[in-house]
């Protein structure tokens, strides 16, 4: 289990570093950038711990979120995407670095973490900014999920839908759940059903 006192004076250390670069925090291990009225930039973490108690190991996670399509989430599938803080996409940060692969920063209980903390938030700052730009519109979200970048497939089944909703193209979005959802799934058929009523 993951040392909370430990945990909580870490997630202060980020904070500090995080909030001197134009982020927002939501909860303890949730951050955000507004990139304009709709889009939201978002910097989350996965934390692990490999059963040691004096060990926490933290994966960045990068994504964007559209207000619109997981306010619409809620509306039809009952998830609350918006109140949790859920992007519409999102990678963990390593693959954004120049070895394109998972990637954890490691603390160690006791030690001085803000070298590590320094060089994590330069790279999320730095490569999780550059990730936000050409994704900070609609249409940039719609694209990537249309090529399957950043998403996972049962996600992409609800979410692009929404997204050709809010971009004006709501029969697009019909046509894409009539030719991937299995009707006899009962709910995708809800979700077909309340996407119609939108």
């Amino acid at each position: 289990m993951v040392d909370s006192v430990f945990k909580k004076e870490l997630f202060e250390l980020i904070k500090r570093n995080l909030l001197k670069n134009s982020l927002k925090k939501k909860k303890q291990t949730v951050f955000y950038k507004e990139l304009n009225e709709k889009i939201l930039g978002t910097v989350s973490f996965g934390i692990s711990n490999y059963g040691r108690s004096n060990i926490i190991c933290l994966n960045p996670v990068i994504g964007v979120m559209s207000k619109d399509v997981e306010n619409l989430m809620e509306k039809t599938t009952g998830l609350s995407t918006l109140k949790d803080f859920m992007p519409t996409i999102s990678t963990p940060l390593g693959y954004l670095l120049l070895d394109k692969s998972y990637k954890e920063w490691e603390f160690e209980k006791g030690k001085d973490h803000s070298q590590i903390v320094a060089e994590m938030v330069g790279k999320i700052t730095t490569n999780g900014f550059s990730f936000f730009t050409g994704r900070d519109t609609l249409k940039g979200v719609i694209l990537e999920v249309e090529k399957d970048n950043f998403i996972l497939q049962p996600s992409k089944l609800y979410k692009l839908p929404l997204l050709y909703y809010c971009n004006g193209e709501k029969e697009k979005g019909l046509d894409f759940i009539n030719r991937n959802m299995t009707p006899d799934n009962i709910p995708y058929q809800t979700f077909k059903d309340k996407y119609k009523e939108l």
